[in-house]
Formats: C-alpha cells, sequence, structure tokens
C-alpha cells in the first residue's frame, strides 16, 4: 500500500533540494500496545485506511508499533504481532491457514511474528517518504534482534512488495502455495482488488536484509535527517539508488558524489 499513501510509487527524491526543506528532526519510537505513542501510530493507521480502502475495523492483534513523527505528529507507523504460542494465530493466519509458513520455514513459533498496518500521512512531504520507509523498516529490524524474531509474514498487494523489494532492497519471497484466503477476509476495497493480497515472508537475519538496514543506517545521516553526521559524505549530493553500491566506500572516508 505504498502508492495509495501518496508515496509516489519508488519515492524518487530531489537531488539538490533534499536538505534544505528539512527544519526538523524525524523521531522513531518503538512503542509498546496501550502507550500514547502505540495509539498515535495506531490512529494514523486506522485514518488512512478508512481513507484509502474503506476499511471501518482495522484489526489490532498487535504487541508493537514503529511510529515515525516530526513536530509531535505521527508521519508513519508499522505494527508488529508475535505469534505467542501454537494456539494463538497471526491475523494471516486466520485469513490463509495456520502455519501457513511451513513449507518455506522450520521455526518454533515464538521465532514468528507478522507485521501489519504499515501507513504513512496523506500529507507527508515527498522528501519524507523515502526516510519514513527506511526508519519503520528499521524499527522492525530492531524490535525482531531484540525478541530473537527470525522470519516475518505480512499480507501485502504485489505492487507493494515489488517497490519494496526494488526501491529498498529488501529481499521479500511469496507464498506459491496458498494463493487464496481460506477463511472470511474483511469487506473492503483491500481485499476487494481484482488482484487480492497475498501471502510474503521476510528473513530479518537473512544477509541481504541486514546488509539493506545497514546501508539505511549509513544513507539516513547524509540527508541530515538525524543529528549523527556520517564522515566522509557530503550531505545532500547522494541519491539512494546510487547509495547501495558505494556507502561501504564511505565507511573508509571516501567522499560519494551521485553521478
Amino acid at each position: 500500500m505504498f502508492d495509495e499513501l501518496n508515496c509516489n510509487q519508488c519515492c524518487p527524491e530531489p537531488e539538490t533540494t533534499y536538505v534544505k526543506s528539512m527544519p526538523s528532526l524525524l523521531e522513531v519510537h518503538l512503542a509498546l500496545k496501550g502507550t500514547t505513542l502505540y495509539n498515535q501510530g495506531r490512529s494514523l493507521a486506522e485514518n488512512v485506511y478508512r481513507q484509502i480502502w474503506g476499511t471501518e475495523n482495522l484489526l489490532d492483534g498487535n504487541d508493537y508499533a514503529v511510529v515515525v513523527c516530526r513536530n509531535g505528529k505521527a508521519l508513519g507507523n508499522l505494527n508488529i504481532q508475535f505469534k505467542h504460542s501454537e494456539k494463538s494465530l497471526l491475523k494471516s493466519e486466520v485469513f490463509f491457514g495456520e502455519r501457513h509458513w511451513q513449507d518455506y520455514k522450520s521455526s518454533h513459533h515464538s521465532k514468528i511474528a507478522e507485521i501489519s498496518s504499515l501507513a504513512m500521512a496523506q500529507d507527508i512531504p515527498k522528501e519524507l517518504r523515502r526516510p519514513t520507509m527506511m526508519t519503520l523498516i528499521l524499527g522492525i529490524h530492531l524490535i525482531c534482534c531484540l525478541e530473537d524474531i527470525n522470519f516475518l509474514v505480512t499480507v501485502q498487494h504485489d505492487y507493494l512488495i515489488r517497490i519494496l523489494s526494488k526501491s529498498l532492497r529488501l529481499p521479500f519471497f511469496r507464498n506459491e502455495i496458498r494463493r487464496n484466503p481460506q477463511g472470511k477476509v474483511p469487506n473492503d476495497n483491500y481485499w476487494a482488488r481484482e488482484k487480492s493480497p497475498r501471502l510474503y515472508y521476510l528473513a530479518p537475519n537473512n544477509i541481504q536484509t541486514i546488509n539493506a538496514c545497514a546501508s539505511y543506517l549509513n544513507y539516513l545521516p547524509t540527508t541530515k535527517i538525524e543529528s549523527s553526521y556520517f564522515a566522509g559524505v557530503r550531505a545532500g549530493c547522494l541519491s539512494y539508488s546510487t547509495f547501495p553500491q558505494n556507502w561501504n566506500k564511505a565507511e573508509s572516508g571516501a567522499v560519494v558524489y551521485a553521478k
């Protein structure tokens, strides 16, 4: 649901005016369910899903939220739900059947979690779209490290996964066995599209996932969004499309320029 959230699909950022339009910092919060910040991110997600998909009852069995804020306003939200026991079902299991991942991953239930409720504010500034998405992913990756999660499941439309895979280099892969929902799905436009959402998986400890997140951490300081500054890279001169293949050079102090 990337482009529906007014994210301009692959989120191309301007090369020369990126830094000038950012007077304040992004704040990234890992919020437990029931906290003020969790509720703030949840309210954003509910409003966006209602506006975009006509969803009146956004399911909430989550444990954490990653909430990105700026000047006290929530710009982005992403939730994670842990599989606490064999009997407790993830949202995707309700729709696609229990242990739908078993043909792709053999793992104890405590290692499995589901990400959902991705939302960005409809009026988010264009230059903050990609950084907000990056920080949401970094937040989820940190939670996975803290909670020892080694396999993520999610229900998404194909086009969003293509964008995340191409634009942010995340190695999602699709369940090709369980293609259609087995249970009753919500009565909203998210499920009523001609192509219904599918099951996708992501391994947080996969080397491609780790490298993608590491590149975000090295890229974000160059945008001046964070207070820390990555030595050796001139802020504002890089496009993320050229950054991943060059960021390792910056570790040695080289100045990297976008062509």
